[in-house]
């Protein structure tokens, strides 16, 4: 009976969580959104400088691999980057949602134990996604904001920067060229 009893609470959960079904139409529609993000698909080189608060400069290189997945729902970005012979790797999953009519970004990384958690819009005009978020900075007591861009330069190549926001200005973390090679 507890098992039963179980099952039914677990499929009721489920029921709640799906969109109702005027909605799904919405949810199963590929967009001209879901189509930008094809424009990443595939395996890139990639070149990485990154600038402290104290001026000091780190550069890197490596390999990004990025795929469609979940139906056409979600860009995954693979990277694995050397950053002065420390390796580096991170998970980027970019989607859209068109009941909100925005991008959503998830990403973590070997370096840091907090995952980066966004909502974002796409800029058709400077074939942008842009991204702004904050997070609590225990070391600095204070609370940080960041802005990510994901920007298509041309079919073949395109950048990934990370600025801090502060006030009305913007200091340049970390900056990523990926160059298409397959």
């Amino acid at each position: 009976m507890q098992k039963l009893i179980i099952f039914g609470l677990l499929s009721f959960t489920v029921l709640l969580r799906l969109p109702a079904q005027s909605d799904l139409p919405l949810f199963i529609t590929i967009t001209e959104e879901h189509r930008f993000l094809k424009n990443f698909e595939g395996k890139w080189r990639l070149l990485y400088k990154s600038d402290t608060e104290l001026g000091d400069e780190f550069y890197g290189k490596g390999i990004s691999e990025n795929s469609i997945i979940m139906g056409w729902k979600y860009l995954q970005i693979k990277e694995e980057l050397g950053i002065g012979g420390i390796p580096t790797f991170s998970i980027v999953i970019i989607g859209y949602d068109p009941s909100e009519k925005l991008f959503s970004l998830f990403a973590i990384d070997n370096f840091s134990l907090r995952p980066v958690v966004s909502k974002g819009v796409l800029d058709s005009v400077n074939k942008e996604l842009k991204f702004i978020y904050e997070y609590f900075d225990n070391t600095k007591n204070k609370i940080i904001n960041q802005e990510t861009i994901l920007r298509l330069l041309e079919p073949s190549k395109y950048s990934y920067i990370i600025n801090i926001i502060e006030g009305d200005k913007k200091r340049k973390l970390v900056e990523k060229l990926a160059i298409k090679i397959e």
